[in-house]
C-alpha cells in the first residue's frame, strides 16, 4: 500500500470509529494458543477469536474429547457424541443444542478454507471439560473430563475457579470496541492499523485493524501500525457520541493524530463525514 493509500485506509479508521459504523470484533489478527491437558494442539486451520470466543476446527477439538463427529451436508449441521451427550451445531446459526435443549451461542460455528470452526468453550464444557482463558499468554487451556470415581483435584488442594474468557468487567472504551455495529461496504477496501493510547485513569493501549471489511482489536500495542491516536477514553467517547465535535477536539489537541499528514486529510473532510444521529 503506498502512503497516499494509507493514508486514506487511516482517515476512514478514524472516521468510522467517530462516525459510530465500525467496531464491533473483539480481537486482533494474534492467534490463541490452545492446550488441551497442558499439550498445545495443533491445527491445520489456526483457531480465531471473534466476539470474545475462540473459535476452533471441530474435529480436532470433538476427537481430543473423544466425541464421535458426524457431518450433514444438506443442513450444514455437525453432531458430536459421547456417551450419553450429544451436541448439534448448524454453520451461520447461533442456537446449538445439548441433549435436545436449546443453547444459545455468542459466536455460531462458521467456515474457514474448508474446514468447520465451533466455539471452543461451548464444546468442551458441554463434554465435561473446564476451559480456562490466560490474557497474558493468549492461551486457551481445556481440562478434559475427570474419569468417573477419580477426584479432580486433591482433597487439600480444591479446584480453582475456571479463568472466563470473556473479562467480567471491562472499561468503557472496551465496551464502546464491543457494541458498535459496522457496515463492512464502507470498509471493504482498506487494510490498515491504528493505535490508541489512552492517558487517565481508565486509559488503556489498543491496536485497532481494518482487513477485508472487518474491524478487530487487541488490548496492548504494536510497532506496525499506520498512525497513533492519543487521548484520553472520555474525550474519545465524548467525540464519538458528538458531545464534543471532533474536529474541533483535533484542532486544540484533544485529541492527537500522527503522523501529521494523517491529521491533516481527517481535518479536511471531518466535518463533512460526521453527522450528528438522530
Amino acid at each position: 500500500m503506498n502512503k497516499r493509500l494509507a493514508v486514506v485506509a487511516l482517515t476512514v479508521l478514524v472516521l468510522v470509529m467517530l462516525s459510530g459504523v465500525a467496531l464491533a470484533s473483539p480481537a486482533d489478527q494474534q492467534i490463541p494458543v490452545v492446550k488441551f491437558a497442558g499439550q498445545e494442539m495443533k491445527f491445520d486451520v489456526p483457531p480465531m477469536i471473534e466476539n470474545d470466543r475462540t473459535l476452533v476446527p471441530l474435529r480436532a477439538i470433538f476427537e481430543a474429547l473423544g466425541a464421535k463427529v458426524d457431518w450433514e451436508e444438506a443442513t450444514q449441521t455437525v453432531t458430536a457424541t459421547k456417551d450419553d451427550v450429544v451436541i448439534k451445531l448448524t454453520i451461520g446459526s447461533n442456537k446449538a443444542s445439548k441433549n435436545g435443549q436449546e443453547v444459545v451461542l455468542d459466536v455460531p460455528a462458521k467456515k474457514v478454507n474448508n474446514r468447520t470452526l465451533v466455539p471452543l468453550r461451548f464444546v468442551s464444557e458441554a463434554l465435561g471439560a473446564k476451559v480456562g482463558w490466560d490474557a497474558a499468554t493468549f492461551t486457551v487451556s481445556i481440562d478434559p473430563p475427570v474419569a468417573a470415581g477419580q477426584p479432580a483435584t486433591p482433597a487439600e488442594q480444591p479446584a480453582a475457579p475456571a479463568a472466563e474468557e470473556k473479562p467480567v468487567a471491562q472499561t468503557p472504551f472496551e465496551e464502546y470496541l464491543n457494541t458498535l455495529p459496522y457496515n463492512a461496504d464502507v470498509i471493504k477496501d482498506a487494510d490498515v492499523k491504528a493505535q490508541f493510547i489512552l492517558n487517565g485513569e481508565q486509559g488503556g493501549k489498543y491496536v485497532v485493524h481494518i482487513c477485508k471489511g472487518k474491524i478487530t482489536w487487541t488490548r496492548g500495542e504494536s510497532k506496525d501500525v499506520a498512525a497513533t491516536v492519543i487521548t484520553t477514553a472520555q474525550i474519545w467517547l465524548d467525540a464519538a457520541s458528538r458531545k464534543i465535535d471532533p474536529t474541533s477536539a483535533i484542532m486544540e489537541g484533544k485529541i492527537v493524530l500522527t503522523p501529521e499528514d494523517a491529521l491533516g486529510v481527517f481535518v479536511g473532510i471531518a466535518d463533512a463525514f460526521i453527522t450528528p444521529r438522530k
